[in-house]
């Protein structure tokens, strides 16, 4: 086998070494996107959220007189059934505002992920070329 050809093998073998560390940070990378985008999501129904839990919420002309309970939405609802939709909106916000916390540590975690992958590539690309210089300065 001539030194160009075992040259050559060589580099394959190094990609196929490398290669792992690749499609996991491919992995890793996509991951991130998709909690991105999940992180986004969540901040729009958040936004929706809020809007309706101040539309849920009576004001406080509707206080006024004593007249609360008697008071009656567009759609029918007495203000009682509002209030209680309004409480269940705001409990719904909390649950999306803990999860988007959830999604940024995943999201945090992915990124820290890649980063690990990148330095391990870069180790694994090093070691290849000091293991090739010297392997090269044998001959």
């Amino acid at each position: 086998m001539s030194s160009a050809n075992g040259s050559s093998l060589h580099h394959k073998r190094l990609d196929i070494n490398i290669n792992p560390e690749g499609v996991v940070l491919q992995e890793a990378q996509d991951i991130a996107e998709e909690l991105r985008i999940m992180g986004r999501v969540f901040t729009d129904q958040a936004k929706v959220t809020k809007v309706l839990k101040r539309y849920l919420e009576p004001s406080e002309s509707h206080y006024q007189g004593g007249a609360f309970a008697n008071i009656q939405s567009p759609t029918g609802q007495t203000a009682t059934d509002m209030h209680q939709a309004a409480h269940e909106a705001a409990v719904l916000l909390e649950n999306i505002e803990d999860r988007q916390a959830e999604i940024k540590d995943l999201e945090d975690s992915a990124v820290r992920t890649c980063e690990k992958v990148r330095e391990r590539s870069r180790s694994i690309t090093f070691d290849s070329l000091l293991d090739n210089s010297s392997s090269d300065s044998s001959l």
